[in-house]
């Protein structure tokens, strides 16, 4: 996730998580750990809901952008808006319970 335009979490998740007293630059390493995390989840989900035609073309799309990527497949999976917000809540979820542990 080199892309620094593309970001799934806000960065008011901090304040959220309990975690704003970080350093900015350990803010932004985390931010970009979380957007990888949640692009992943996201791409494993949506890769289960594909068509089989779609799945055999998986290979055209790697050396894309994240965002290109989740353009392409939007046009297979018309629910992403849905499943990226339920990843980035399940990311959140257990960032909390592992700052309670």
């Amino acid at each position: 996730m080199a892309e620094a335009a593309h970001q799934y979490i806000p960065g008011n998740v901090f304040i959220e998580l309990g975690l704003a007293n970080l350093s900015e630059e350990r803010k932004k390493t985390l931010l970009e750990k979380m957007n990888k995390l949640v692009h992943k989840r996201t791409m494993l989900r949506i890769i289960e809901l594909l068509p089989e035609e779609v799945k055999k073309d998986l290979d055209s799309i790697q050396n894309l952008s994240d965002a290109q990527q989740v353009e392409k497949l939007l046009q297979s999976v018309p629910n992403l808006a849905g499943i990226l917000m339920e990843e980035i809540e399940k990311v959140k979820i257990a960032m909390k319970a592992a700052a309670i542990e």
